[in-house]
């Protein structure tokens, strides 16, 4: 099919830049010789940006591409009102669960929304997407509250690049159909209020108060609005690139909301600088602050009671500067977490082709893991690797001292994964 990476577009491309060329070689006269050469110019282009599309694995097709120059939704998101002070999320859900019910095909495809939410405590509004799955609308789990996912894109990006280029709630479909995942809910926000932004989703001083927004605002009303369980173990956040950072970061500063978190291609320290659009220090310079949002600097820090979340870590192998940050990163929060993963998609780079082969491993680990009721009861008043106030029992230390993972074949695929 002509589609947007397929050979044929190649073809076609590169067959009227030949044709532009050959036409320029042959003509004489000279307005035509000028026409021909700006028309040559337009293949040109497009080839360049095939080749750029094609690489980093951002358009599979023409849906996306034409999605992305409008600002539509996807079809089959439902577009509700906006939730606000006045109309809490709620109520400005309730008309599409009533309709929902009725609908057959929901408990087949399940549900996905968009939706703007306004946050009582950051004082954002943000757009959101939520996908419920087609287990919660089967009578056989009328009863049962669901585990949350909270997937977190990357910078420059957009909630939409987990539903277009990853094809996440497909992939949930059909890794639970298959036994290997577990029904989940679905929260996709948007991390950084637009493309031109990148907050790294951090309480920025004088600024937006990112942090806030997804850790408070999000988890108090989607748990009072949905059929979900609180903010707390069975819960857990997932993101790749700057949103890889901001899951080991927040579960890291929050282990009370948050039980696990998956991070493809993160990082692992801070950037020195966030886009407002303008560049600015969201610390302010303050060294202390800036250290407590960086997960290498949390688990060096953390004693015996801290509570560490469970992790998963994923990095291409095409890519050294991400595979030696998250074996860095492993290397210190092995200690603490002996049960962590690390997986390594081999040849895979910094771009969407590697986050969707990881994706289904992904969503398998992080679903069974917050699904779970393997993990002690919590409980209060345990100190969190930041000194937030945890639910959870701290996890055993090894007794063996730490040391780089090696790499094993994982069998069947085509990513490795760690070994102690």
């Amino acid at each position: 099919m002509l589609e947007p990476q397929s050979a044929l577009v190649f073809l076609l491309l590169l067959s009227l830049y030949a044709l532009a060329t050959r036409w320029l070689d042959t003509t004489e006269r000279g307005w035509i010789k000028g026409l021909t050469g700006a028309l040559a110019l337009v293949p040109a282009m497009l080839l360049g940006m095939a080749g750029l599309n094609c690489y980093y694995g951002y358009y599979q097709d023409w849906g996306s591409l034409i999605r992305d120059l409008t600002g539509s939704a996807e079809p089959g998101v439902h577009m509700l009102r906006d939730a606000t002070p006045e109309v809490p999320l709620k109520r400005a859900f309730q008309p599409v669960l009533d309709a929902a019910v009725h609908n057959s095909a929901t408990a087949v495809d399940g549900l996905r929304v968009l939706i703007r939410i306004h946050g009582d405590t950051s004082g954002l509004t943000r757009k959101v997407i939520l996908y419920l799955p087609p287990q919660y609308f089967q009578p056989a789990y009328s009863g049962t509250p669901f585990p949350v996912v909270e997937l977190l894109h990357g910078a420059p990006g957009d909630p939409r690049d987990w539903i277009d280029r990853l094809h996440v709630t497909e992939v949930l479909s059909r890794q639970v159909a298959v036994g290997t995942a577990t029904a989940s809910v679905l929260v996709i926000p948007d991390t950084n209020g637009g493309t031109d932004s990148s907050l790294q989703c951090l309480n920025t001083v004088n600024g937006p108060q990112d942090e806030s927004f997804l850790v408070q605002d999000l988890g108090t009303q989607i748990s009072k609005a949905l059929r979900v369980y609180p903010p707390g173990s069975h819960w857990a956040l997932a993101g790749f690139s700057e949103g890889g950072y901001c899951s080991a970061n927040l579960a890291l500063r929050h282990p009370d909301r948050f039980g696990a978190a998956a991070v493809m291609s993160g990082y692992f320290v801070p950037q020195r600088w966030v886009r407002l659009p303008g560049r600015a220090d969201p610390f302010d310079g303050d060294q202390y602050l800036r250290e407590d949002n960086a997960p290498l600097d949390l688990l060096r820090r953390s004693s015996g009671p801290a509570t560490i979340p469970r992790m998963w870590i994923m990095t291409g192998s095409a890519r050294a500067d991400d595979t030696h940050a998250a074996q860095q990163f492993m290397a210190v929060l092995r200690p603490h977490r002996p049960d962590a993963q690390l997986i390594q998609v081999r040849g895979g780079t910094h771009t969407f082709p590697a986050w969707r082969q990881a994706l289904p491993a992904m969503l398998d680990w992080v679903t069974k893991t917050t699904g779970s009721s393997a993990d002690p009861a919590p409980h209060a008043g345990r100190q969190g690797v930041n000194g937030a106030q945890s639910r959870s029992r701290a996890p055993a230390r090894s007794s063996s001292p730490a040391r780089p993972p090696t790499w094993r074949p994982c069998t069947g695929c085509s990513r490795f994964a760690a070994t102690n």
